[in-house]
């Protein structure tokens, strides 16, 4: 099998950094656990469907298998990730 490549955008990346110790292990530990099987997630359903998603006590991490590589789309706590993903990818709010 080819080798994934894990793709985390700078403002994930950002809000990753300033996270508790223990938490940015735990996430980091969670994005290895990914990047070798993909399959870990839960499937989101209706305007999340094509998105997974690996609890991580109050927090979320939101990604997405694409041909060679894994797409981080949200790390945050579920009160706020699933809200603010759909506004990123739905702007207009349609």
């Amino acid at each position: 099998m080819a080798a994934r490549r894990l793709r985390v955008p700078g403002h994930i990346a950002e809000v990753a950094h300033g996270l508790h110790p223990e938490t940015r292990r735990k996430i980091r530990g969670t994005l290895t656990a990914v990047l070798a099987d993909p399959t870990i997630g839960d499937p989101l359903r209706d305007r999340l469907t094509g998105f997974c998603r690996v609890r991580i006590g109050r927090w979320r991490v939101v990604y997405r298998e694409r041909p060679g590589a894994i797409e981080v789309f949200a790390v945050g706590p579920r009160a706020t990730v699933y809200s603010e993903l759909l506004a990123r990818l739905d702007p207009d709010g349609q």
